[in-house]
C-alpha cells in the first residue's frame, strides 16, 4: 500500500465508502482541513494538485454539515449548556410546578404526569415527561398521536398548559439528564418517526432531540392547520411530516451555539407573539413554509 498522502480535492471527490467504520472514518479525515485549529491556509496555498486550499477548507467544513457532525468542543459546550440553563429553569419554575401539579391532582383525572416512549438519539427509545393533558388511554381513541385544534380529549386545564406550552416544561428533566437537549429535533413516537424519510432519520438520529426546536416554532400553531384539513391524519402525515424534516435537516446542518440561542429566544417570543414573522427575519435561509398556502392546495385537492 502506498504511503503517498493524497490532495484533499481526491478525498473530497472520492465516493463514501457504505462500511459503517469507513463512514465513520472519512469524514474525520476531512475534518482535519476543515476545523483544525491550528492549521493557517493562505489564500495562494494549493494541494498538488493546483485546488486552492481555502476553498477545499471551506468544502471540508460543508462536508461536515452535511453529516451533522459536532466537534468535541462543540458538544461540551451543547452538554453543559442544557444542564446550566435545565438546572436553572427547573430551580425558578418549582413554584409553577407546585401549582400546576396542585391543579391537576385536584381537577380531571387527578393525573399529574404523562410519560410517553419517544425516539431519541441513534435511534434508540427514551420515556418523554410531560404534564397530563389529555384523557387516558388517549392515544388510542380520536385521532390518536394528531391533535386537532378543540379535541374533545383535551381536559379544560390541559388547554391553557398545551396554549402556554406550559405541558412541555417536565421535560428539563428528561434534558437534565442527558436523554434530551435544549435545542434539537423534536422527538416523535416510533410511528411518526418511520413516517420520515430515511434521509431525515439519518440526520436527526446524530442530535439528542430536544425540548424546542426549529421545527416547533415554524408549526407552533398546527393543530389550528391540522383541524381546518378535510382529512387531518393524512395532512398531517403527507404535508407537515415532509416540511418538518426539511427543516430538521436544516437545523442539523447549522447546528451552533448562536443558533441556539436564538432559536431559544424566539421560542419564547413565538408562545406570545405566535403569529409573528420573526423566526423567518432571523433564521433566513432555513425552508419557508405556508401553511395556509399548503392547507388550501391540500383541501382544494381532496
Amino acid at each position: 500500500m502506498s504511503n503517498q498522502i493524497q490532495p484533499y480535492s481526491e478525498i473530497l471527490q472520492r465516493p463514501l465508502n457504505t462500511n459503517k467504520n469507513a463512514l465513520t472514518a472519512q469524514p474525520r479525515i476531512i475534518n482535519n482541513m476543515g476545523t483544525h485549529k491550528n492549521a493557517k491556509i493562505k489564500a495562494c496555498d494549493r494541494d498538488k494538485s493546483g485546488v486552492c486550499l481555502r476553498q477545499m477548507s471551506i468544502l471540508a467544513k460543508e462536508h461536515n454539515a452535511e453529516f451533522g457532525i459536532l466537534r468535541s468542543s462543540h458538544r461540551f459546550v451543547k452538554r453543559l449548556f442544557d444542564i446550566i440553563l435545565s438546572a436553572t429553569l427547573l430551580l425558578l419554575l418549582s413554584p409553577l410546578f407546585i401549582v400546576v401539579i396542585t391543579v391537576l391532582l385536584l381537577t380531571g383525572e387527578h393525573k399529574v404526569f404523562y410519560m410517553q416512549e419517544r425516539i431519541g438519539k441513534g435511534g434508540k427509545p427514551f420515556r418523554i415527561l410531560k404534564f397530563a393533558t389529555m384523557i387516558k388511554n388517549s392515544a388510542t381513541t380520536g385521532t390518536k398521536t394528531i391533535t386537532v385544534r378543540n379535541d374533545p380529549r383535551v381536559l379544560p386545564v390541559g388547554r391553557i398548559l398545551r396554549k402556554t406550552k406550559i405541558n412541555e416544561l417536565p421535560q428539563l428533566l428528561n434534558v437534565f439528564i442527558g436523554k434530551m437537549s435544549i435545542i434539537g429535533p423534536r422527538p416523535l413516537v416510533a410511528k411518526g418517526y418511520g413516517n420520515y424519510s430515511d434521509t431525515v432519520r439519518q440526520s436527526i438520529s446524530k442530535l439528542k432531540p430536544g425540548l424546542t426546536g426549529i421545527g416547533s416554532i415554524v408549526f407552533i400553531d398546527e393543530e389550528k392547520y391540522v383541524s381546518q384539513a378535510y382529512d387531518p391524519a393524512l395532512f398531517y402525515r403527507s404535508v407537515i411530516f415532509p416540511h418538518k424534516g426539511e427543516l430538521e435537516c436544516w437545523y442539523c446542518k447549522h447546528c451552533s451555539l448562536h443558533v441556539d440561542l436564538a432559536i431559544v429566544l424566539v421560542t419564547v417570543w413565538i408562545i406570545f407573539f405566535p403569529t409573528s414573522n420573526l423566526t423567518c427575519k432571523i433564521f433566513k435561509t432555513m425552508p419557508k413554509v405556508n401553511l395556509e398556502e399548503l392547507l388550501m392546495r391540500f383541501n382544494s385537492n381532496g
